[in-house]
């Protein structure tokens, strides 16, 4: 847990750079367009005085007008300018205040919202499954607190699910296996398993129930191993030889684990 919250630290104060410094650089871009500008309307302002002075010494306006223009020039310059920096100083106060803001509101805001919708129980779960010391009680327990948390999260079902077999409470693994079943929308695994556990519970015998369940995950994937290998079963059991071997055959070209292997070529 030390190095979930080292990495939650580093994540957030990342979060915060990226959301404060293009905001506090804004700004700074902005001054220094605003220190051109100025310089630009300055320069202006000087040219069209030399200009009007040029005028003025040519004859071509008279003295009086001359100073009117030139009275007018500057206060357009001075206009120009302080519109400018009062804008750039509303702009930058504005740009520095919602960076500021912004950065302290994603650490406020991250631990409610992490508490509320977070992986604290999946950690726990993780954490749980790499200890090689866990009970099966102990994995239950921290599975069932993560199936109340999250009952719509297919994959705590499953491992809730396998964990009940393994300690033998088979009725609590088909209610979590069914569960799976509609909360995957019906899934040729979540079908497979279900019509596995169901065969079990039946003293392993083939009814209708397990039989559709193994069609059903069949057809939405030929290659399910563990709907293969029951279709094996129902064919032996029917003394359809051929269709077992063939059933059995496709599995044992597919699976991977060395117990369900051996499995399937005793069958």
């Amino acid at each position: 847990m030390t190095q979930f919250w080292i990495i939650a630290t580093i994540l957030t104060l990342t979060g915060m750079a990226l959301v404060m410094l293009p905001l506090w650089f804004r700004s700074r871009r902005s001054s220094d367009q605003d220190v051109s500008d100025k310089a630009s309307n300055i320069a202006y302002f000087r040219e069209q005085e030399a200009d009007l002075t040029k005028q003025r010494d040519q004859g071509l306006v008279t003295p009086e007008d001359a100073e009117l223009y030139r009275s007018w020039l500057k206060k357009k310059l001075l206009e120009d300018v302080t519109d400018k920096e009062e804008t750039l100083s509303y702009t930058s106060s504005s740009s520095k205040g919602l960076a500021l803001f912004l950065a302290l509101l994603i650490p406020t805001m991250a631990v409610p919202v992490y508490l509320h919708l977070g992986a604290q129980t999946e950690l726990s779960v993780t954490g749980m499954m790499m200890n090689p010391d866990a009970s099966h009680e102990e994995m239950i327990s921290a599975l069932e607190a993560w199936r109340d948390k999250r009952p719509d999260n297919a994959q705590a079902w499953y491992l809730l699910a396998g964990r009940y077999i393994a300690k033998g409470e088979v009725d609590k693994a088909i209610d979590a296996y069914k569960t799976l079943y509609t909360v995957s929308e019906g899934s040729p695994q979540a079908a497979a398993q279900l019509a596995q556990v169901l065969f079990l519970a039946n003293r392993n015998q083939v009814n209708g129930e397990v039989r559709g369940l193994y069609q059903d995950a069949l057809s939405k994937d030929e290659s399910n191993t563990t709907a293969l290998g029951l279709k094996g079963i129902d064919a032996f059991e029917r003394e359809d030889y051929k269709q077992a071997v063939q059933a059995w055959t496709k599995a044992l070209s597919i699976e991977n684990d060395m117990t369900a292997r051996q499995s399937l070529s005793v069958g």
